[in-house]
């Protein structure tokens, strides 16, 4: 009877640790969901929620200035740098 008894309490610490096992996994899956969900929801909140960019109409900036690259030193030939003039025409216009 006593091996008996050795067998039954073997059965039942398996079992008890195929459960806590089960319980470990489940945690996990629920920890990963938990932090998907949270990831998503943080993603979705900080999204930019009010106007963004320059405050100042097209129209308005267009009866201030009309800005030509061409008017800041660059030369259309396919060879030369613009470079400097559209910086300084976006420095001036924007």
């Amino acid at each position: 009877m006593t091996e008996d008894n050795n067998n039954n309490n073997n059965n039942n610490n398996n079992n008890n640790n195929n459960s806590v096992l089960k319980h470990n996994a489940s945690n996990n899956n629920n920890t990963t969901i938990f932090s998907i969900v949270t990831i998503v929801t943080v993603c979705v909140v900080s999204q930019l929620t009010g106007s963004v960019g320059s405050i100042t109409s097209i129209s308005n900036k267009t009866t201030k200035k009309v800005c030509n690259v061409l008017d800041y030193g660059a030369i259309a030939d396919k060879k030369t740098d613009i470079g400097p003039a559209i910086s300084d025409a976006h420095f001036d216009c924007v």
